[in-house]
């Protein structure tokens, strides 16, 4: 870990991540507060048996082969219709999935 410092984007402080914790913590209870947490948003037992299952089937992402940080994808984001079928579910590292975004 680094030793630099930087400006909190919030209130200012000297803190070693881009918000001091207060403030981050803060801003997460506000985002989650909006969005609803993960079992709001979809992500029940269900949800995490079929990953698991779709992640034993395919244990690699599909994008580079990656076998570390591996994520369920929806190929057609559910915000766009898609649904939390197998057929429509691919394995994807964490950097892949995040890259993605809500694009099909």
């Amino acid at each position: 870990m680094s030793d630099t410092l930087r400006v909190c984007l919030d209130c200012g402080d000297l803190t070693p991540a881009t918000r001091c914790e207060a403030c981050q913590s803060e801003r997460d209870r506000r985002i989650n507060q909006q969005r609803g947490g993960a079992h709001a948003r979809g992500y029940t037992r269900s949800w995490q048996r079929t990953a698991a299952h779709v992640k034993q089937q395919q244990p690699v992402c599909e994008v580079c082969g990656s076998t570390a940080d591996l994520t369920v994808d929806h190929i057609t984001p559910k915000a766009r219709g898609g649904t939390d079928a197998v057929d429509n579910l691919r394995t994807l590292c964490r950097r892949h999935n995040s890259a993605k975004g809500a694009r099909p």
